[in-house]
């Protein structure tokens, strides 16, 4: 599927699983409709939460997390990048996609996707 960037996508931050938090990658879980038309995988972009921040960097995942085992469906998740942010549930996000990074993939150990999203950080860094 083609997307126009930039793709904008706004939702209410809900609870996840804290799964990322606990590889070191804390997202903001979106509350989005599951007919999004984007392919499934990681993109790069801006996220905003006003009033606290605006246009910050960030990694985006939308898709089924296989990698994890989680049946729990489509997510669209939001790191970030060196960020440290405060408590976000209920309050509304939006996300600029800018360029898209790669598609979701299934790996076969948790290292092997912690890697996977150091590389993804570190190549919208370079950027």
């Amino acid at each position: 599927m083609n997307t126009n960037f930039p793709y904008t996508i706004s939702g209410t931050i809900i609870a996840g699983t804290r799964q990322a938090t606990d590889l070191g990658y804390p997202t903001a879980n979106l509350d989005v409709q599951p007919d999004i038309l984007l392919t499934h995988g990681v993109y790069a972009g801006f996220a905003s939460c006003d009033p606290l921040f605006t246009n910050s960097p960030c990694v985006i995942f939308y898709g089924k997390p296989y990698s994890l085992g989680d049946d729990a469906g489509v997510r669209f998740e939001i790191h970030v990048i060196n960020a440290v942010l405060p408590d976000l549930y209920g309050k509304k996000m939006t996300a600029e996609l800018t360029s898209f990074i790669r598609p979701n993939k299934k790996f076969n150990h948790i290292s092997e996707l912690r890697c996977a999203i150091q590389h993804d950080i570190a190549s919208y860094v370079a950027n």
